[in-house]
């Protein structure tokens, strides 16, 4: 067991030192999280021995609390994850090529997996509402730039659909329900079929 350590400088009893890892590609190279100071939270990469900060949307600043969040690399080296801009605005967003991209300029979108391609897996909101006034959730998928509806099965205007995980073929799997046929909010569990869908390469 080797520990990766955590970011060096002063330490500040009210904010100890911690770090955590959550993934690691096949090239070794691991993301995660590490403490700042002051309360502050940022994306971190460790590779070769080194940890690096990968900073956050907000300007840094020693007195104020920042925070951003590593939560998946691929063997590209493309790391996604999330950042707040200010407290409380936060945004997924993608690190590459030494440039952070945001992803959710469109709407908000939640990332829940990247695959070597570089194809983002989410859910974020249509616009639309159903008839209690919550907004209707689908899988997204954001790709070369655009954001794309993955949809439900055709099952009504309240169905939602959410995703689980995406392979190096574009394959995505989840689950589509029908908000209008789930009575009982107990059992909601029943009104889900998973589902398999299959992207076009491009």
């Amino acid at each position: 067991m080797r520990d990766l350590g955590t970011f060096t400088g002063r330490e500040n009893p009210n904010y100890p030192k911690s770090s955590y890892a959550a993934d690691i590609n096949a090239r070794g190279q691991i993301v995660g999280l590490g403490s700042m100071g002051y309360g502050s939270l940022h994306a971190v990469r460790w590779q070769n021995g080194k940890m690096t900060d990968l900073g956050t949307l907000a300007k840094a600043r020693w007195d104020r609390r920042t925070l951003s969040e590593a939560m998946a690399i691929n063997d590209r080296g493309q790391i996604l994850g999330e950042s707040e801009k200010a407290v409380g605005d936060r945004h997924t967003v993608l690190w590459q090529q030494g440039k952070v991209v945001v992803l959710d300029k469109l709407g908000y979108f939640s990332a829940e997996a990247i695959n070597d391609r570089g194809q983002i897996l989410g859910w974020g909101s249509t616009g639309a509402e159903d008839k209690k006034g919550y907004s209707i959730l689908h899988a997204f998928l954001w790709q070369n730039g655009k954001m794309i509806d993955l949809g439900t099965l055709p099952d009504g205007q309240d169905s939602e659909s959410a995703p689980t995980a995406i392979n190096d073929l574009g394959q995505v799997i989840g689950d589509s329900a029908s908000q209008g046929r789930c009575e009982d909010e107990y059992e909601v569990f029943a009104c889900h079929h998973a589902v398999l869908w299959t992207l076009k390469r491009g």
